[in-house]
C-alpha cells in the first residue's frame, strides 16, 4: 500500500515538475507592443468679443488737443479728425502647444484687437489655424503557447515507467 502511494506521489511530482518546466523554459509568453500615432485636425470655433469702452475724464492734455482742433484751419481739422478717428488694430500670432506621453496638441492662435475711437468700441477676435491633436495608441499583445498534449502524454508515460521501475 505504501509502495503504491509513493508511486502515485512520484507520478504527480513528475507531472507538476513537467508542467513547471514547460511554462518556465519552453513556452515563455511573447509580449509585443505596437505604437500607432493618430493625427486628427481639431475645429475650434472663432470667438469675437465686443466691449464698450468707458471714455476717460478730460485732462489738461486732452483739453489742449481739443483747443487745437477748434482753432486749426478747416483742412487741418479734417486731417486731425481723420487721423484721430482711424480705427486702430493689432494682430498677435502665437503657437499654442502641449505635449504628454500619450497626446500632443498644437495650433496657431491669432488674436486681433480693433479699436474704434469715435464709437468707443473694442473688438477682440480669436481664431485658431492648423489645430492638430496627435494621440498615441498603444497595443500590447501577449502571446502564450498552449501546453502540447503530446508532451503531457509522454511525460505521463515516463512517470508511469519510472514508477514501475522503482517497484
Amino acid at each position: 500500500m505504501t509502495n503504491k502511494l509513493v508511486n502515485i506521489a512520484f507520478i504527480i511530482l513528475a507531472l507538476v515538475l513537467g508542467a513547471w518546466a514547460w511554462n518556465h523554459y519552453f513556452a515563455k509568453p511573447h509580449i509585443t507592443t505596437q505604437y500607432e500615432r493618430i493625427e486628427r485636425p481639431v475645429f475650434i470655433h472663432d470667438t469675437t468679443v465686443i466691449k464698450q469702452a468707458i471714455p476717460a475724464k478730460p485732462t489738461a492734455e486732452s483739453a489742449k488737443h481739443d483747443s487745437i482742433l477748434v482753432t486749426a484751419p478747416c483742412d487741418s481739422v479734417r486731417n486731425i479728425a481723420r487721423d484721430l478717428g482711424r480705427r486702430d488694430s493689432v494682430v498677435f500670432k502665437e503657437e499654442v502647444a502641449f505635449s504628454d506621453s500619450l497626446a500632443s496638441f498644437h495650433a496657431t492662435e491669432i488674436t486681433t484687437i480693433v479699436h474704434d475711437p469715435w464709437k468707443h468700441i473694442f473688438e477682440k477676435t480669436r481664431e485658431y489655424e492648423d489645430a492638430i491633436l496627435s494621440v498615441l495608441k498603444v497595443n500590447t499583445t501577449v502571446a502564450t503557447t498552449e501546453i502540447s498534449w503530446v508532451a503531457v502524454a509522454i511525460a505521463t508515460l515516463v512517470g508511469f515507467v519510472i514508477a514501475l521501475l522503482i517497484q
